[in-house]
């Protein structure tokens, strides 16, 4: 985990992390406060409908519903940038996501 500027102590900067999610990792539907990108490295995740690849990127906008999320088969490696340190991810109901 890396935050972007002078003062790593602050929650709201831009925040990269790099995510390896193991083979078959699943979670439910839900939302960011702020927008985020990720970037897929390696494996494979699916998003609702939508699966995507090494060298994919996806953009998610705060407060819009999506998932469920689930890694493929060889799992999933990817960098995701938020655009503050305090986007975290808030549950929804199944039908709210994409």
């Amino acid at each position: 985990m890396y935050r972007i500027g002078p003062d790593d102590a602050d929650e709201r900067a831009p925040l990269v992390v790099k995510m390896s999610f193991p083979a078959g990792w699943a979670t439910a539907a839900h939302t960011h406060t702020d927008d985020y990108t990720e970037i897929i490295l390696a494996g494979e995740i699916t998003v609702g409908r939508t699966t995507y690849g090494p060298g994919d990127v996806r953009v998610a906008h705060g407060g819009t519903g999506y998932g469920p999320l689930r890694a493929g088969p060889d799992g999933c490696e990817a960098i995701l940038i938020f655009k503050s340190g305090d986007g975290l991810a808030k549950p929804l109901r199944a039908s709210d996501a994409n």
